[in-house]
């Protein structure tokens, strides 16, 4: 949703009539309805912006598309008779605890700023300390040329806002949800710093051509390592995962089974997929039931039961484990102590694979 707030920003500095004011306040009501620490500065923005432009006879515009998506917080807020405002009021004076000490205001300066600069790091897969030298290169270019600065020198201005907002009034370190809008604005401001500079069109080419592959490269060696077949003691790698749901399927020989992992701990998403669809599509069935815990948990993968398909009863009462061999798991494993481990295969990559049936 971010990306199209910045659209509209950059749609209304060049157009600046009625249409793109309304737009502009669409998007930064929408993006409150997402994140509202990071909404409110974008509303913030778009508010100075219209006054800085002196288009304050298109005020009714910009909030035609701003109040339609607070109706039904507006109301609820009415009808609870205002509690959430009070909670947020007194979060800000610090009257409410919930978010922990307030900061001084010295510590709020410091915290703020790493947080926000923290985003500029690992953009663009550049190595740690490039994110920061590359946005002030991008800042140079804007400054030195004419074509873009006008729009530019706004965006960073987003930026100062933003900062200054949050130190006025937000005294506690900064969660990182927050600001995942930033890295969109990170991108921004380079490509900004970029189009500066097209006169130089060829070499602009080559460094985005080297820069491309460069990436792509990064990508396949990072997926290769993922998917690495030999070597690997990451036990949450995909070919190790493949490898624990083989030596199950061998094991259980045919019979009908249930499956609990705890790699990684608790949620087992890639086992759930692996064995809805690796299972089936090589072994001709899936488990009865895939989980983490042997107890009814709630429905943490949605439209769960769409995904069972050609699954095989559990008759002789067969349960396949497969869970990491370090922190909490003998708390996780004691669940399953009514039943006998009758094979089981300690992997290379730090995690147990059980066949375990009903002690008898």
């Amino acid at each position: 949703m971010s990306v199209y707030f910045y659209l509209t920003v950059w749609n209304f500095l060049e157009k600046k009539d009625k249409k793109s004011i309304f737009w502009l306040g669409i998007t930064s009501g929408l993006l409150t309805q997402f994140e509202a620490a990071f909404g409110v500065v974008c509303i913030l923005f778009a508010v100075v912006i219209i006054v800085i432009n002196k288009k304050l006879g298109w005020w009714k515009n910009f909030l035609i598309g701003l109040i339609p998506w607070f109706l039904p917080q507006i109301a609820l807020e009415i009808k609870n008779r205002f509690q959430m405002t009070k909670l947020l009021l007194g979060m800000i004076s610090g009257q409410n605890q919930v978010l922990g000490e307030k900061l001084l205001l010295t510590e709020t300066v410091s915290s703020h700023l790493k947080s926000m600069i923290y985003f500029f790091e690992g953009q663009l897969i550049l190595p740690y300390g490039w994110g920061i030298i590359v946005f002030l290169v991008a800042v140079g270019l804007i400054l030195a040329n004419k074509k873009y600065r006008r729009y530019g020198l706004y965006f960073l201005v987003f930026w100062l806002l933003a900062l200054g907002f949050y130190i006025a009034v937000y005294h506690h370190p900064l969660k990182m949800w927050y600001l995942e809008s930033l890295r969109v604005w990170y991108v921004l401001v380079v490509g900004i710093g970029i189009v500066n500079i097209s006169k130089y069109q060829k070499i602009i080419g080559i460094i985005l051509g080297v820069f491309l592959i460069r990436n792509f490269w990064l990508t396949v060696v990072d997926q290769s390592k993922f998917m690495n077949k030999t070597g690997s003691d990451d036990p949450k790698n995909l070919a190790n995962l493949i490898r624990n749901i083989d030596w199950v399927y061998e094991k259980i020989n045919g019979d009908g089974f249930e499956a609990y992992t705890y790699v990684p701990e608790i949620y087992d998403y890639p086992n759930q997929y692996l064995y809805w669809w690796y299972g089936v599509k090589k072994y001709g069935y899936m488990p009865q039931k895939v989980s983490y815990s042997l107890a009814q948990v709630p429905e943490y993968v949605r439209s769960q039961d769409e995904f069972y398909r050609m699954v095989k009863k559990n008759d002789k009462s067969k349960i396949a484990l497969v869970y990491e061999v370090k922190n909490d798991y003998v708390g996780w494993l004691d669940q399953f102590k009514d039943y006998c481990v009758t094979d089981k295969l300690e992997t290379n990559w730090k995690t147990m694979v059980e066949i375990r049936e009903k002690c008898k």
